[in-house]
C-alpha cells in the first residue's frame, strides 16, 4: 500500500503545480514560453527531462539488453545531441526569437525564410508537428501504462488513463510554466533512479569487468560494438538519427530556448544539461547490460518485452517502497516528455495555426483558452491509441524521426547559411517527412534509424533547390547575421521594423 501511496503523492504534486502556476498565466507568452523568464537550472532539467522520457528507461534500456553492447553506440549518441543542439542552434534560436518575438520554431522558420504573406511553411509544419506530437505522447503514455501494469498490477488500459488525463490537468492549467516547473522536478528523479541504476547493474553482476566476462560466455558477439554488419548499421544510425542530427529538429528543445532570460542562461545550462544526460545515458545502458546478465531469456518480463528490464532489475533489487520511488522516475520521464508534446502541439493548433495561420483577431485569454481546449482534445485522442502497448523505442523513432527530418535540416542550414531558400525549405519539409515516414512503415527500421534517411533527403533537396533557385532577399540574410553575430547590418529592414 505504501508503494501506491507515494505514487498518488507524487500525481498530486503535479497537479498542485499546475494550479499555482494558473495564477501567473495571463498571456499567450506566459502559457507558451514561460513569459521567457526561464533560468539556468530549470532550462536544464526541462531540456533532458524532456527529451529523455519514458524512452530512456524503457525504450533505450531495452534496445540495451536486446543488443547488448552493440546496442550501448545510444550513449554517445544523446550526449552528443545534446552538445550539438544548444551549441549550434541554443542561442541563436533565442536571438531570432527576442528580435522577431517568435513563439514557436515555425515562427523562427516562417521570419528566416520570408514566409509571412504566403504561410506555407507555416502551415505544412504544423499538419507535421500535430501528427507527428501525437505520436510522442502515445509513446509516453504506453512507457506510463506499462511500467504502472508492472509495479502495482493495474490493468494497463486503466493505467493509460490515469496517467493521461494528470498529464492533461496540469499542461491545461499553465502551458511551459507548469511543464518547466514539472519536468524539473521530474529530471531530478530520473538524474536519483538513472544514478541508482548505474550503483544497483554494478553490484548485482559483481561489478564492470565480471559482467562482460558472463556477457562474452553467454555469447562472444555479446560484447562487440560491432558484432555483424545489420546491427552494426542500425546501432550506428540510432547514434545519428536518435542521437547527434536528431536532436537538431525538435520543436519542444527550441521552445526552451525562446523561453530562455538571456544567451548567458543558455551557456550554463549547456554544462548542466551534458553532466545530466550522460547520467541518465549510463544508466539506462549499464541496467540493460545487467539485465541481459540477469535474465538472459525475455520470457521473464510480460508479454516477453525487454524493455521492462530496468523496472525487473529495481524490482529485484530493492525493497517495494524504494521499487515505488523508482516507479516514480520511470513515469517522470514519461510524464516530462509527454507534457512537453501537448504543449508544442497545442501552440502549433492555437497559435500557429487559429492566430498566425488564419490571422482570426483574438484576445490573450481566448488564445490561452483554446491552447487550453487543443491540449484536452489531442491527450483524449492519444489515449485512445494508447490502449494496446507498442514499443517505446519505436514509437519514439517515428515522431523523432518525423521532427528531425522534417525540421532539422531547413533550420539549421537555415541559422547558417545565407543562401538557403523558401522553395528549399519547403520541398526539404515535404521530402523530410515523407522519406522518414515511408521508411517507418515500410518497416526498415531493422537496417536504420527513419531520421537518418529523412535527414539525408531533406538536406539535399534543401541544397539542391536552393542552389537553382534565385538569392534570398536582403531581409532573410540578415537575419542569419543577427543570429550568428547578435548584430544587424546597418540598412536592415529589422532595424526599421525595430524603430516602429
Amino acid at each position: 500500500m505504501i508503494e501506491e501511496a507515494i505514487f498518488i503523492g507524487y500525481l498530486i504534486f503535479l497537479l498542485i503545480v499546475g494550479w499555482l502556476g494558473t495564477r501567473r498565466t495571463k498571456t499567450g507568452e506566459d502559457f507558451y514560453v514561460a513569459g521567457r523568464k526561464m533560468g539556468a537550472w530549470v532550462l536544464a532539467f526541462t531540456h533532458e527531462a524532456s527529451i529523455m522520457s519514458g524512452w530512456v528507461f524503457l525504450g533505450a534500456a531495452g534496445f540495451v539488453y536486446e543488443h547488448a553492447v552493440a546496442g550501448t553506440w545510444v550513449v554517445p549518441g544523446d550526449v552528443l545531441g545534446t552538445l550539438m543542439v544548444l551549441i549550434l542552434c541554443g542561442i541563436l534560436v533565442h536571438r531570432i526569437g527576442k528580435l522577431t518575438g517568435a513563439i514557436s520554431v515555425i515562427d523562427v522558420l516562417e521570419a528566416r525564410y520570408y514566409d509571412e504573406d504566403k504561410r506555407i511553411i507555416r502551415l505544412i509544419l504544423t499538419l507535421v508537428i500535430l501528427f507527428a506530437s501525437w505520436a510522442y505522447v502515445v509513446s509516453q503514455l504506453v512507457a506510463g501504462g506499462k511500467t504502472l501494469e508492472f509495479f502495482f498490477g493495474w490493468k494497463y488500459g486503466y493505467a493509460v488513463v490515469i496517467v493521461g488525463m494528470i498529464i492533461i490537468l496540469y499542461t491545461m492549467a499553465s502551458g511551459m510554466l507548469a511543464v518547466a516547473w514539472t519536468d524539473f522536478v521530474q529530471g531530478l528523479l530520473m538524474l536519483i533512479g538513472l544514478s541508482l541504476a548505474i550503483i544497483v547493474a554494478l553490484k548485482e553482476v559483481g561489478g564492470f569487468a565480471p559482467m562482460l566476462d558472463k556477457l562474452h560466455a553467454m555469447d562472444p558477439s555479446y560484447t562487440k560494438l560491432a558484432p555483424n554488419f545489420l546491427v552494426t548499421m542500425l546501432s550506428f544510425t540510432v547514434l545519428l538519427g536518435s542521437g547527434t542530427f536528431g536532436y537538431l529538429g525538435q520543436p519542444h528543445i527550441h521552445a526552451r530556448y525562446l523561453a530562455a532570460k538571456d544567451e548567458k542562461t543558455i551557456a550554463n545550462a549547456t554544462v548542466i544539461s551534458v553532466v545530466v544526460i550522460s547520467i541518465f545515458m549510463i544508466g539506462a545502458a549499464l541496467g540493460g547490460l545487467a539485465g541481459k546478465v540477469l535474465w538472459p531469456d525475455p520470457s521473464v518480463f510480460p508479454r516477453g518485452d525487454p524493455e521492462y528490464v530496468l523496472l525487473q532489475l529495481f524490482r529485484y533489487a530493492f525493497s517495494p517502497a524504494m521499487a515505488a520511488l523508482f516507479t516514480t522516475a520511470v513515469l517522470a520521464g514519461a510524464m516530462s516528455t509527454a507534457d512537453s508534446w501537448l504543449l508544442v502541439a497545442s501552440t502549433s493548433a492555437s497559435w500557429d495555426f487559429y492566430k498566425q495561420y488564419l490571422r482570426k483577431p483574438i484576445d490573450q485569454k481566448k488564445q490561452v483558452n483554446i491552447a487550453r481546449i487543443t491540449t484536452l482534445v489531442l491527450g483524449f485522442l492519444a489515449i485512445l491509441f494508447s490502449f494496446k502497448p507498442e514499443s517505446v523505442f519505436w514509437l519514439v523513432a517515428l515522431a523523432w524521426g518525423t521532427f528531425a527530418s522534417a525540421i532539422g535540416p531547413p533550420l539549421v542550414l537555415g541559422l547558417y547559411w545565407k543562401r538557403a531558400t523558401r522553395k528549399g525549405a519547403l520541398v526539404s519539409i515535404i521530402v523530410g517527412a515523407i522519406v522518414n515516414a515511408a521508411w517507418h512503415y515500410a518497416g526498415l527500421e531493422a537496417y536504420s534509424h527513419p531520421a537518418v534517411p529523412g535527414m539525408a533527403a531533406a538536406t539535399i533537396a534543401l541544397v539542391v533547390i536552393s542552389l537553382l533557385d534565385k538569392e534570398p532577399p536582403k531581409k532573410a540574410q540578415d537575419l542569419v547575421v543577427y543570429a550568428r553575430t547578435g548584430k544587424l547590418p546597418e540598412d536592415s529592414e529589422w532595424k526599421q521594423l525595430q524603430a516602429s
